[in-house]
């Protein structure tokens, strides 16, 4: 009787499990579906479709028998499809979890081929001409009319470097100078130096970093900048990267005025992802600055905006020789001085719409590049007209065409 009324309560408490499995959503034979999951990854990265197999061995990575195996399988499909960064990700959290001999060396073989398909240094050398719709910005309904938009020629130079080693700490040197043919208060020259190191952990990249620079304006004074920067990459196999970096940025130096000294913080939010020609990214960015502002007896002007960037980019390379950037963003920034005129009191502002659109050719078997380059850009921004005493929104629309040659190594 007794042995009778132990299987009756085996079985009760196997029906009870059944309920609460079904009823927390695990299905029966959740024990198996390791094993399940692992094998239809593998036919479906013999069948071509990488990211579903991905999000397949991507279900496997806490297993304690095959996550190493899965994470190893992971870097694989992100491979066949082009992402070099998830691929190495990957691959470093299989080998810190690989317990047998053979993975390991077998992971060791494809980081070591990865490496070597990428050179300690890289970077490019760039020339370019352009010209400029409305440098300086002139009001499309100007006081006086119709406006006199200022239309300038400008050449460009640019020189980039980038270092890195196979423990995850790279270092980046870059140069940029721009001069117009006729109004050289607008020339600047741009020069940084970064360094970051950055530590894979289970799905994401963790990274600090340290960077120093300058900007020369041809209306006088250096701009001196030293920041630091802390920044997360976190990758959902099949799906792409979740973004997250902020950076804290001191200036020095004002550009030769008394004021513009100060720091600001720089908090960006995005995700990017590549499906096959396409690669995109859309990001969102706030940027609060609390720098040294202009006043004299008779005005306050705020140079510490509080500012909001909402912007994409997306690269299009449908054919091996040419590539299609199109890259939208609005930027709005709110100033914490105020102005009363006629007893209306408003806090000045501005918002900027812009549009690059980029393509670039590249000749097969060349280090070298061709490319032009287009920005559209509209401004609105609220201001103190001192002559009227009244408040009015300033409007400006600008045009940029250049062309570049540059040469990769």
């Amino acid at each position: 009787m007794s042995l009778r009324r132990g299987v009756f309560f085996d079985r009760v408490f196997a029906i009870l499990l059944l309920v609460v499995a079904a009823a927390v959503g695990v299905p029966a034979g959740a024990e198996e579906r390791p094993t399940e999951a692992f094998n239809q990854g593998v036919a479906l990265y013999e069948a071509g479709d990488y990211r579903a197999a991905e999000r397949a061995f991507a279900t496997v990575i806490g297993d304690p028998e095959l996550g190493a195996l899965a994470a190893f399988n992971l870097g694989r499909a992100a491979r066949q499809r082009g992402d070099w960064a998830a691929a190495e990700h990957w691959w470093r959290l299989a080998q810190r979890q690989a317990r047998a001999e053979r993975l390991q060396r077998l992971i060791a073989t494809r980081l070591d081929e990865l490496q070597q398909g990428r050179p300690a240094l890289t970077g490019y050398l760039q020339a370019g001409i352009g010209y400029d719709s409305n440098l300086t910005l002139d009001n499309a309904r100007a006081f006086s009319g119709d406006g006199d938009s200022f239309l300038d020629l400008f050449g460009h130079a640019a020189w980039q470097a980038r270092g890195s080693r196979g423990d995850g700490v790279s270092a980046q040197g870059s140069l940029y100078h721009r001069g117009y043919a006729s109004e050289g208060n607008f020339d600047f020259t741009d020069v940084a130096l970064d360094v970051l190191a950055e530590r894979t952990v289970r799905r994401s990249q963790l990274g600090y970093g340290l960077g120093v620079g300058a900007l020369s304006r041809g209306i006088g004074g250096v701009d001196g900048r030293a920041e630091g920067q802390l920044q997360g990459r976190w990758h959902s196999p099949g799906r792409g990267w979740l973004l997250a970096r902020y950076r804290l940025r001191a200036h020095r130096g004002g550009n030769g005025q008394d004021y513009l000294d100060g720091v600001e913080h720089r908090l960006r939010l995005g995700f990017q992802d590549r499906a096959g020609a396409l690669r995109w990214m859309a990001y969102y960015q706030i940027e609060h600055h609390d720098r040294d502002d202009w006043s004299d007896e008779n005005a306050f002007i705020s140079y510490s905006p509080l500012r909001q960037r909402l912007g994409a980019r997306v690269t299009w390379q449908g054919v091996p020789s040419w590539s299609l950037t199109v890259r939208p963003e609005w930027v709005y920034a709110e100033y914490r001085d105020r102005h009363v005129v006629d007893d209306d009191r408003q806090r000045r502002d501005d918002t900027r719409y812009r549009l690059d659109l980029t393509a670039i050719h590249q000749p097969a078997g060349r280090a070298w590049r061709l490319g032009v380059q287009l920005r559209f850009e509209s401004i609105d921004d609220l201001r103190i007209d001192w002559q009227e005493r009244e408040l009015e929104t300033y409007t400006a629309r600008r045009t940029e065409v250049s062309l570049l040659v540059d040469r990769s190594f």
